[in-house]
Formats: C-alpha cells, sequence, structure tokens
C-alpha cells in the first residue's frame, strides 16, 4: 500500500472534518532520475530540484531536468512568499495551476518529467482503508 498517499488522504479528510480547513498541496514527486545504477525516485531527491542544486550533484541531469528544478523552486518560493505555490515561472509563463487538495477534490501535483496537476480519485481500497481509520479512531 503507498503509505504516503493514504497519510495524506487521512489528514486530508482530517483537515476537512475539524472545519479547520488549511490549504493542503500534495505533490508526487517522479521524474527520470538519471545514473548508472537506475535509482527511480528515492527519498530526498527532490531537494536537488526545489533547492536547483542539481548542478552539485554527479548525476547526469539534461535540461527537462533543470526545467522541472526551476518550476518546483518556483512553486517552493511563491509558497513560502504568500501561502500558495502558484504563480508566473521566472521566465514569465504562466505555471500549471496547483489547486488545494480537499476531500472533494482529492487531486495533486506530479512533478515528472514536467508539472502537471493530476485529476485522478483514489483508489475503491484507498477510500475502504481512509474510512476504516476514522471509524477507528
Amino acid at each position: 500500500m503507498p503509505t504516503i498517499e493514504y497519510a495524506i488522504r487521512v489528514l486530508g479528510k482530517a483537515n476537512n472534518d475539524t472545519g479547520f480547513d488549511m490549504p493542503l498541496y500534495y505533490y508526487n514527486f517522479d521524474p527520470e532520475i538519471p545514473g548508472w545504477d537506475n535509482p527511480g525516485t528515492f527519498h530526498s531527491a527532490d531537494l536537488w530540484f526545489f533547492f536547483e542544486t542539481l548542478a552539485k550533484c554527479w548525476r547526469p541531469f539534461v535540461g527537462k531536468h533543470y526545467d522541472l528544478a526551476r518550476e518546483m523552486s518556483n512553486y517552493l518560493a511563491n509558497f513560502i512568499t504568500a501561502g500558495n505555490p502558484n504563480g508566473e515561472d521566472v521566465t514569465g509563463e504562466k505555471m500549471p495551476q496547483w489547486d488545494p487538495y480537499t476531500v472533494d477534490a482529492p487531486y495533486g501535483m506530479v512533478f515528472g518529467d514536467k508539472s502537471e496537476f493530476v485529476k485522478e480519485q483514489p483508489s475503491e481500497l484507498m477510500h475502504f482503508l481512509v474510512n476504516q481509520y476514522f471509524k477507528a479512531n
């Protein structure tokens, strides 16, 4: 079971149920990470992107990685500045809209080869598990 997704969905429902309704922004980091070891995405690899430090790594990153890092860094800076990740890229172009995660719209940003907001419902199993969590607690 994807435990991080489960935790996010429990948090989103708790946020909704308490009435506090703090905006939550959910993302899935899944770009191709290059290298002889074919590592896939791994814990903390997103930090190279959010802080635009790809060049400090030995991995042979290329243009698409630097473009993604620039966008991710922009989203982070916008969120820190205004509490909302949306805005323009430093190129002046509007970045893909990143809507808050809610119970009614449980969607998130996917950082793959590019930034893309994906509107995909959780699986029936995930719905069941989240509901079971709240029945037990």
